[in-house]
């Protein structure tokens, strides 16, 4: 028999050499797992909330994580479906734990953000040691651990998380975006657990790169969602005030106004740091001026004088310390006023000579972006979210 030789030119050789050696990389690259998802299945993080802001951070974090480490395979599953319920009562946590149940079969991690009693079937599920599945819970609040909650129901809804922190079941952990949280919890209960303080990164819908965005209207934005008793005194330089309704994420033309005044409604939370990445000039009342309105009945809209007084008078800190807009960490970045009179003139001086001087001497807009986009606030957020999901 005559044995035929296969006849190939020297390009076709050099075309079908790189062929197999492509095949032959492709094949490692499944093996070794960098490629394809048979040998590394995504990790999935139950996030239960229904808070945009909180939505937009955590994705912004799993999205930070996966590029600083490519072997990560992170999905966020977010389920809000109780966006208008806040406080689950017992009968209907236990008539949902088949749902509960599902959830921590399905989930390698859950996190439960925004309102606690929303996930109260979770809770009681987790409490009762059905809940094991997850390597992690996690607990990160945001509003009181009780928002929500009907008074005839608060006594076992209390029962059940002091449970929770006596039992410190090993995969749950406790975190808090402000240090108020945690202190209200023990100011009710006599009992708080150990926790993560986890700060915002500070994203918003419409992050900026900073400094590229010039400054060319004179006016003060302010939010008008406030005591007719303050809002009177601005009212004459009104044409001067551009009305921001409680925005959350930066509004690029924000960014192009001489400053934002913002009376604090909330002890903390997303806004102030998104703000200030964004190099948002943000204009804040004075600590002294804060207790001053509100003793004068004039900012109902804060409505956390009573419980910061008494975690005052028992920690013996200054009620202020619990709150994020006089942080050590913000104050740097925030423009404080002592009087209602320095915001009509910040408003009067309508110009653009004055909006360009505003922040000149302090540089907000490009101070606060390198900060709270940096190691020292972001890179410190992540390395906390890393511990927590039991990522290191």
């Amino acid at each position: 028999m005559i044995k035929r030789r296969l006849f190939l030119t020297p390009r076709a050789r050099q075309i079908l050499t790189m062929c197999v050696l492509g095949l032959l990389s492709y094949a490692l690259l499944i093996y070794t797992g960098v490629l394809g998802s048979r040998s590394k299945p995504p990790t999935i993080i139950t996030y239960v909330t229904s808070n945009a802001a909180a939505k937009r951070n955590l994705n912004a974090t799993l999205s930070l994580l996966r590029q600083s480490d490519a072997t990560l395979n992170l999905r966020l599953a977010v389920v809000d479906k109780d966006a208008h319920l806040f406080g689950m009562s017992a009968s209907e946590a236990l008539q949902r734990r088949p749902e509960a149940l599902q959830l921590c079969r399905t989930s390698a991690t859950i996190v439960i953000g925004d309102s606690l009693p929303k996930a109260r079937h979770v809770l009681s599920a987790l409490a009762a040691g059905l809940c094991t599945e997850p390597r992690r819970i996690v607990i990160e609040l945001y509003t009181r651990f009780d928002y929500g909650v009907a008074e005839p129901d608060l006594p076992s809804y209390n029962a059940l998380i002091r449970d929770l922190i006596a039992r410190r079941p090993g995969n749950l952990v406790w975190a808090s975006t402000t240090i108020f949280e945690m202190e209200s919890m023990r100011q009710k209960l006599g009992v708080a657990p150990p926790y993560v303080l986890l700060r915002p990164l500070g994203v918003s819908e419409q992050d900026v790169d900073p400094g590229s965005i010039a400054i060319t209207d004179p006016r003060v934005g302010l939010n008008p969602a406030l005591d007719r008793s303050i809002y009177s005194v601005f009212i004459p330089g009104e044409e001067n005030l551009d009305h921001v309704t409680g925005f959350s994420g930066i509004p690029r033309h924000v960014l192009r106004m001489k400053c934002y005044v913002e009376f604090p409604a909330k002890v903390g939370g997303y806004d102030v740091v998104e703000r200030l990445a964004n190099g948002v000039p943000l204009v804040v009342p004075s600590a002294r001026l804060m207790e001053d309105l509100a003793k004068q009945g004039r900012h109902r809209t804060f409505q956390h004088f009573p419980a910061l007084y008494e975690i005052s008078e028992r920690t013996g800190k200054p009620w202020h310390a619990y709150v994020d807009y006089y942080d050590p960490n913000i104050a740097p970045y925030v423009h404080y006023v002592d009087s209602l009179d320095e915001i009509v003139s910040m408003i009067e001086e309508n110009s653009m000579k004055a909006a360009l001087e505003f922040d000149r001497e302090r540089n907000v807009r490009e101070r606060a972006p390198r900060f709270f986009r940096g190691s020292e606030w972001r890179g410190q957020v992540l390395q906390k979210w890393q511990q927590i999901l039991d990522l290191l």
